[in-house]
């Protein structure tokens, strides 16, 4: 744990914790690797990723926000 990164915003961030967390490591990574059957269970927007249906979970907002990032994706569901 002597590396363990924990940005402010995460700390502050209460329930949404992992939401912020996910993004922050979206924002920092070239390539994203994911293991998600339905990346598209959400609606996108240009600065928001909202979900779109009680189904979808973090793991369908991240991939989102990775997909409006830019980021290159690794789906291992595929």
């Amino acid at each position: 744990y002597d590396d363990t990164f924990m940005p402010e915003k995460v700390k502050r961030a209460g329930k949404a914790a992992y939401v912020e967390r996910n993004e922050i490591m979206i924002d920092m990574s070239d390539i994203c690797m994911f293991y998600c059957e339905n990346p598209y269970d959400t609606k996108l927007s240009k600065d928001k990723v909202s979900i779109n249906s009680s189904h979808s979970g973090g793991t369908a907002r991240a991939y989102k926000y990775a997909v409006l990032r830019g980021k290159e994706i690794i789906n291992t569901y595929e």
